[in-house]
């Protein structure tokens, strides 16, 4: 069993020339990048995580 503690989240916009290829988009398109990480109590880090959005494929409902 894996126990976890502590979650971060970043949240920003971006423009990532060295993905743009990778994702099959020009330079300079709007990007929504998420990083996480998830320790766990004795503050070893357990998961990280990137995602990177398409901006204009994006919709935030609160």
């Amino acid at each position: 069993m894996i126990c976890r503690d502590r979650l971060l989240k970043s949240i920003q916009a971006a423009h990532l020339a060295d993905v743009a290829t990778y994702l099959n988009i020009e330079e300079g398109y709007p990007l929504l990048s998420i990083r996480s990480t998830v320790s766990s109590p004795d503050g070893q880090k357990i998961h990280r995580s990137k995602q990177l959005i398409l901006g204009d494929k994006f919709e935030l409902i609160v």
